[in-house]
């Protein structure tokens, strides 16, 4: 009972903490390209609803803050239901946005817009509303039709309220109303304090409109109801933006600036980190997933931090406000456009904007024409200098990173044009020549050539120093990352079997190999496991019926199993997803050949899902909703869409294998890939059939995955450790040795077990995390439900008291790990020294964390092996721990704690 106490008490004790620390913030976005890292952080989210995809991860994550859009007073010609509406019920005309001016009174009305509108929202995922053109009926002369309207108005919305109560409402101004509505609303919006409209031009508002406009708001606000400022400027991120935020903001409003279309991310007074990178590429020989700019340029700028955007410059260069949105932008062509001058203009068009961009790679966009350089401040020269003299190198920041730059001489030398132009690298020679290979310009910078990358054989090595270039030429700011290789101080581990092979026979014993991996493996290692199946080989429609039931029961026993968690690997396998025709047909020959079948995704990734958790998963189990991808695991926009359309997680893909053989960043994958709106998760690590050459060459090569895991841990952690293996490794005994020994080595190093499910929630996490910066050493970060862990450059340490969410930290080559306990909205503080106490360490995750006031906190941890944990506090502080471990260790500032067969603990702190 006492800690149910705790837990009220804190609630509020965070609320006013946050509230504090961090105003009130909005946003009023109708564009049609969402970012959710740039809109998340808000505290209310109003969009135009027709533009939002309702089934990204990022919708999800912050569904609870996003309004959707709905004008009840008047309708335009184009919103799709306006040729159903009755001609009755349209009453006027607005002249000025060409809307329908509509009669609130009528009830049929109501219940139209009930019924064909605001209904359906509710139905497509929307919880919240904001309802404009509520003050349609402060324009009608006739004091009983005002009256009457103003009436329905407070109808539509009881009725809103009754048929959905947990909705949030917001409304545009409709002041005459909110007494009596005040209770249902969240908060009133109203525009043009200071700046505003009048017919689409901006304008400044008179002192007698504020005035106004301040006798309607005064019983509002002093009801305490939160009110939100919208003006608008034609550049809502200019100076006197920033002085009408503040201006709004000391009125007691919530303060948001825009253009006239609202379709820019405008002004709301916070610092939001813009997280995402456009990296142009072009697609003309290989499909995003295979080019330089996924392959090899994405996972560098993840691990820093932020979201690779890739777009095919055969699409057209993009258009609108970009500055508004991406942190820089990056060319990686590597072929020259038939347009240059295009480029050229594009790139100084947005650097006066104020977005850079970075030019990089063999052979740039606009090819080697004197009319494209001169304008980027860059001059050609034909070398008369014989190509086989010496050269020297003059200036290097930040290159030779993987291999040195090899200084072969070329016929055309760049140069700067312009003194204040910075050289990265530059070489001359014999003859005194200057050749500029990297340079930081005004625009943004170029690396060229074999400055950036070299290409042997199969292998891409770094040149320039992909953790400091992006900076050097963007002016990227160092951000705290969220990271999904770690928690709580522990590196993630999970595993996940491919379903391929259940079948095979082991050859010691004859054993279907499923039922090997299920004694040898799943049994015997007492952690998280993520087992799929595919269902051409177990069901008795499938290629082996005769063998279909015992592989059925082998398939419950595994999914009976209280450590596991069932998914799909398909009904079919498919190996080529691209060969999916226009018609959804793919031929027996890109899959199994199954009699009888024919091709039908909806079953390949739903319907087979359905069937596991139907007949194979027991009842009182969690079911199953994950696809491990199949083949080359390569699927088309349409078929991730399908994936999330259905709430089905995914993984596989990617390429990390890293070994000392190939030793380059190039084989770390990125965390994932785009497709259109959604994200292709990828695993940790390649599996088994890559090491052993495709089970042909050394069965046992799956040892050489522990070399992987080594260096995707240092000397920077890129990835967590993911076994990930098929079913067919049980039927050598070379191979389930492998896997064997590579469970044994990664259960003996410092690591924290889920399942895949939960580490792909991570990395969608991390896709769709939104950050400000609220003060130099302070940021807000929303949507870390499952990531729950922001990464530091250097020895940092977070201000616990002053933090909201975060539990501790850990420290290690030269990063700060920083353990937050799964907030939707947290906030880090950094402070100059260590704080009163902190979890260090767990192999377990925060179920629950909680401030009690100043000097007490509760944590309690929950893991799926037995607990240890490491916690640091300083004299003065005492924690108490329930039920008491089995083993306690102390020293002067740390105490280290462990059960043999407990997996939850409850924590007390307290400090005096």
């Amino acid at each position: 009972m006492k800690r149910l106490c705790y837990v009220s008490l804190l609630f509020l004790w965070s609320t006013i903490l946050l509230g504090a620390t961090v105003p009130k913030s909005a946003i009023v976005y109708y564009g049609s390209n969402i970012s959710w890292p740039m809109v998340g952080v808000y505290d209310y989210i109003i969009l135009e609803p027709s533009h939002v995809d309702t089934y990204t991860h990022g919708f999800k994550r912050y569904r609870k803050r996003i309004y959707a859009y709905v004008s009840i007073g008047e309708v335009k010609k184009t919103r799709p239901w306006y040729k159903t509406m009755k001609k009755e019920w349209l009453i006027g005309e607005n002249d000025v946005w060409k809307g329908e001016v509509v009669d609130l009174s009528n009830s049929q009305y109501r219940t139209f817009m009930l019924d064909k509108v605001i209904d359906p929202l509710f139905s497509r995922g929307f919880k919240n509303l904001f309802l404009d053109t509520v003050d349609v009926c402060d324009r009608l002369k006739d004091v009983k039709k005002q009256k009457a309207c103003r009436q329905g108005s407070v109808a539509l919305i009881e009725e809103i309220k009754r048929r959905h109560p947990n909705s949030g409402i917001i409304i545009n101004r409709g002041f005459h109303i909110v007494d009596k509505i005040k209770d249902k609303i969240d908060a009133v919006l109203f525009e043009s304090y200071y700046r505003g409209l009048k017919d689409k031009e901006y304008v400044s508002l008179s002192d007698r409109d504020r005035a106004w406009l301040d006798t309607m708001l005064a019983p509002i606000q002093k009801a305490g109801v939160p009110v939100i400022a919208l003006d608008y400027l034609e550049n809502p991120h200019s100076k006197e933006a920033e002085r009408l935020i503040k201006r709004l903001r000391d009125r007691g409003f919530i303060p948001y600036v825009s253009d006239r279309n609202l379709d820019r991310y405008g002004n709301g007074g916070l610092d939001v980190v813009k997280r995402e990178i456009l990296l142009i590429y072009n697609g003309a020989g290989n499909a995003a997933a295979y080019s330089t700019a996924h392959v090899v340029t994405s996972m560098p700028l993840e691990y820093q931090g932020y979201i690779p955007i890739l777009y095919d410059i055969r699409n057209g260069l993009p258009t609108g406000h970009l500055e508004d949105r991406f942190a820089g932008v990056i060319f990686e062509v590597d072929r020259a456009e038939s347009d240059g001058k295009r480029v050229v203009d594009w790139i100084l068009k947005y650097a006066k904007r104020g977005l850079k961009s970075m030019v990089v790679g063999s052979v740039f966009p606009f090819g080697l024409s004197e009319d494209f350089y001169n304008p980027l401040g860059i001059g050609l020269k034909k070398s008369t200098c014989s190509k086989q003299n010496p050269k020297k190198l003059v200036v290097d920041r930040g290159f030779f990173y993987e291999m040195k730059v090899p200084l072969s001489d070329e016929y055309t030398y760049l140069f700067l044009q312009k003194r204040d132009e910075e050289p990265l690298l530059q070489y001359k020679n014999h003859c005194g020549e200057t050749n500029t290979l990297a340079a930081k310009t005004w625009w943004g910078g170029y690396v060229a050539r074999q400055a950036w990358v070299i290409q042997y054989g199969n292998d891409v090595i770094w040149s320039a120093n992909p953790f400091k270039i992006f900076h050097q030429i963007l002016d990227l700011n160092p951000l705290p990352v969220p990271d999904p290789t770690t928690e709580n101080g522990r590196r993630v581990f999970f595993t996940h079997i491919d379903g391929d092979g259940i079948n095979n026979r082991a050859e010691w014993s004859g054993q279907f190999a499923g039922e090997v991996v299920l004694k040898k493996i799943l049994k015997k290692y007492h952690v998280p496991h993520s087992v799929s199946v595919v269902g051409g080989e177990i069901l008795p429609n499938g290629l082996y019926p005769k063998e279909s039931r015992d592989l059925m029961a082998i398939v419950r026993q595994i999914y009976a199993l209280s450590n596991v968690e069932a998914a799909s690997h398909t009904f079919s396998h498919p190996f080529k997803w691209e060969k999916i025709d226009r018609n959804g047909n793919l031929e027996p020959q890109y899959r199994l050949n199954i009699p009888g079948y024919r091709f039908n995704l909806d079953f390949e990734l739903g319907g087979f899902l359905n069937l596991i958790n139907r007949e194979l998963v027991p009842k009182g189990k969690p079911k199953a909703n994950m696809l491990f991808w199949s083949g080359d695991c390569l699927p088309g926009d349409d078929v991730v869409a399908y994936v999330y359309r259905h709430n089905i997680l995914n993984i596989n893909g990617g390429d990390t294998y890293i070994t000392k053989d190939h030793p380059w960043l190039s084989y770390i994958a990125p965390l994932g890939l785009r497709h259109g709106n959604y994200w292709q998760i990828y695993c940790g690590e390649q599996n088994e059939n890559i090491f052993t050459d495709h089970f042909t060459g050394l069965i046992w090569g799956y040892v050489k995955v522990i070399q992987t895991f080594k260096m995707t841990d240092s000397p920077r952690r890129f990835k967590p450790i993911d076994i990930y293996y098929h079913y067919y490794t049980g039927s050598k005994e070379a191979s389930l040795k492998a896997v064997q020994k590579v469970f044994d080595w990664a259960l003996k190093q410092p690591v924290i077990p889920l399942y895949t499910s939960e580490y792909i929630k991570k990395v969608m996490d991390f896709y769709a995390a939104s950050i400000a910066k609220t003060g130099s050493k302070s940021w807000l970060v929303t949507g870390m439900d499952e990531v729950r862990t922001l990464r530091l450059e250097g020895a940092e340490y977070p201000d616990i008291d002053d933090s909201l969410g975060c539990v501790g930290y850990e420290q290690e080559r030269n990063v700060t790990y920083i353990h937050f306990d799964g907030s939707d909205r947290v906030r880090l503080v950094l402070g100059k020294k260590k704080p009163k106490w902190s979890l260090q360490g767990a192999n377990g995750r925060i179920g629950s964390f909680r401030q009690i006031n100043n000097n007490k906190w509760y944590v309690k941890l929950e893991s799926y092996v037995p607990l240890k944990a490491v916690f640091e506090r300083k004299e003065g502080c005492s924690i108490h721990i329930d039920p008491v471990p089995d083993t306690i260790r102390r020293t002067r500032n740390l105490l280290s704690i462990s059960y043999r067969r407990n997996k939850k603990a409850n924590v007390d702190v307290v400090c005096q």
